[in-house]
């Protein structure tokens, strides 16, 4: 239908509300961290990854030592949330600033996407060369919509494996996913922006690679599968340092969404959905490297926080904040079966549609919220699906 079934507050009053969060201030006084304005840019999106497998956030230690050496060169951002539980609503939060609604992805839905701003899509007009790699089958999550949608040169799914019935359930392990963009990206075009989805670390977590974390246990198998990631990832930094764009190359490393694993967290406690952000490369300039950036924010707020970096101005981005302007609204919105969670530095909020309630928050006192709260994420709620209704 199309109607809103998200509808608390009198529309006047929930624009006015929102408009606040993004009140975009002085748009020059972001912080600036790189050395030059037209990197290329190689993101890369981990499946499933959750702050839980990263120390430096928290997580257990040794699953990923890579992205701790990563961490010690680049900067971290501590306290990012995803926008959703899937990798198709993590891909829209990232590559269009766009939040996930519940009950429903809006990838599913071909006239709504059309819509949808990209970051790919403003970077092609500034003349880069966007490939898109993923190591399974294209069909799923319709990512083969969302990049050919998404301005992609280049879009390279299972089907461009030769090798494709050796690998398991999802296709490509990562290690080979990453090989094959090696050897594929030899001489690219400059500028060129890469977006390279993984997935080895996606149930059923087989893993091409002797246990290193061992146990039986859904935990200590999911930890194994991150651990091959994260090997993967050493080895290709490893391969592309030797590369000639490597000194222009920002690299961003960033979750689709988190996961219950290892630590068994509840489908909506915020901690299910804290995930690593990291920037690194030769790009940074020095005084940032090893730097550590507090403070709530979403997976949303990528987009706004990266074309900022490029000084390129577009407005299209409606629900990103930028997270190195230190003038933002620190928050962070997300979705889960049929509810949110809304987190400030102060609060944490989980609503719960169907009861229409308020529910507690695991492991923590449950103390009144604050109104003020409840009624702002209800407005974002019901702005947010306001905007999914009109595209």
């Amino acid at each position: 239908g199309n109607t809103n079934r998200y509808t608390y507050l009198p529309a006047t009053e929930a624009t006015k509300m929102i408009t606040r969060l993004y009140h975009k201030a002085e748009p020059d006084s972001s912080i600036q961290i790189l050395n030059q304005q037209r990197p290329n840019i190689i993101f890369i999106q981990l499946e499933s990854f959750t702050a839980d497998v990263v120390q430096e956030l928290g997580g257990d230690s040794l699953v990923t030592p890579n992205i701790s050496r990563l961490i010690n060169e680049g900067v971290l951002f501590t306290d990012i949330f995803s926008s959703g539980v899937r990798t198709d609503q993590g891909i829209i939060a990232l590559l269009s600033g766009f939040p996930a609604q519940p009950q429903t992805s809006i990838v599913y839905q071909p006239e709504k996407l059309e819509n949808l701003p990209f970051i790919s899509q403003v970077l092609k007009k500034e003349n880069y060369f966007n490939t898109f790699y993923y190591g399974g089958e294209l069909g799923f999550g319709r990512f083969n919509s969302i990049a050919y949608r998404a301005g992609f040169d280049r879009i390279v799914g299972l089907r461009d494996f030769k090798d494709a019935a050796l690998f398991n359930k999802w296709g490509a392990d990562d290690q080979s996913l990453l090989e094959k963009y090696v050897a594929e990206m030899n001489e690219p075009a400059q500028p060129f922006f890469s977006y390279i989805i993984t997935s080895s670390s996606h149930e059923p977590f087989t893993v091409p690679m002797p246990t290193v974390i061992a146990g039986d246990s859904p935990g200590a198998q999911f930890k194994n599968a991150c651990y091959f990631t994260d090997q993967s990832l050493g080895r290709f930094l490893n391969a592309v340092k030797h590369k000639d764009w490597y000194k222009n190359t920002l690299f961003v490393l960033v979750a689709d969404h988190g996961h219950s694993l290892p630590r068994n967290r509840r489908f909506n406690e915020p901690e299910r959905y804290h995930i690593p952000l990291i920037l690194f490369g030769d790009v940074l300039k020095d005084d940032f490297r090893g730097k550590k950036i507090a403070g709530i924010g979403s997976q949303t707020d990528v987009a706004a926080t990266l074309l900022n970096q490029l000084q390129i101005k577009d407005t299209a981005f409606k629900w990103s904040n930028d997270l190195l302007n230190p003038h933002r609204k620190p928050f962070a919105f997300y979705t889960f079966d049929d509810g949110f969670g809304w987190l400030t530095q102060t609060d944490t909020l989980l609503f719960d549609n169907r009861a229409k309630q308020v529910m507690p928050v695991a492991n923590r006192e449950t103390h009144q919220q604050p109104d003020s709260s409840l009624t702002t994420g209800k407005a974002y709620m019901q702005m947010l699906y306001s905007a999914f209704l009109r595209f």
